[in-house]
């Protein structure tokens, strides 16, 4: 065998190039397909987590739901974390763990953890000034806790309706 590539062998290692490169376009077609039923199912989500996340706001101030309202709309459409006009004073009804909750359920939508945390640590920043990251990170409710308790909300909100 010789030690030199010959013209066939070149351009066989060339149509093997090509074989790969529409292999993995195939591929990348099958990730997109797998995307947009990602994202048909992001938005069924969306639309059953974002009223039951707003309706869980109702003992906070006008002002105070509002500036949340914002807050959480940019955070999951935007993907932007930004402080809320009003500053949101602590209210003896939504303890700390009761916020996490309520913003577990973003993580629940498929924002990151460490997202989730950034966003109670900003909009929420009286309530968890001296609480580190790593503590909010670890009471973040999973998924499927999430799911369940959204559930059981609009299970109950069809009934009384």
């Amino acid at each position: 065998a010789s030690a030199n590539v010959t013209e066939a062998e070149e351009i066989d290692d060339v149509g093997d190039e090509t074989d790969n490169e529409l292999k993995d376009d195939a591929k990348d077609d099958n990730k997109d397909a797998l995307t947009e039923e990602e994202r048909i199912q992001r938005e069924e989500l969306i639309g059953k987590v974002m009223p039951w996340f707003l309706d869980q706001l109702n003992q906070y101030g006008e002002k105070e739901k509002n500036a949340i309202k914002v807050c959480a709309i940019d955070f999951v459409n935007e993907d932007k974390i930004s402080s809320p006009e009003t500053v949101i004073e602590n209210n003896a009804l939504y303890s700390q763990s009761r916020i996490i909750q309520l913003c577990s359920a973003f993580y629940l939508i498929g924002k990151d953890k460490d997202a989730c945390v950034t966003f109670i640590k900003e909009v929420f920043k009286i309530s968890f000034a001296n609480t580190e990251e790593t503590t909010i990170g670890r009471k973040i409710n999973g998924s499927d806790k999430m799911l369940e308790i959204i559930d059981s909300y609009w299970e109950a909100h069809r009934i009384s309706c």
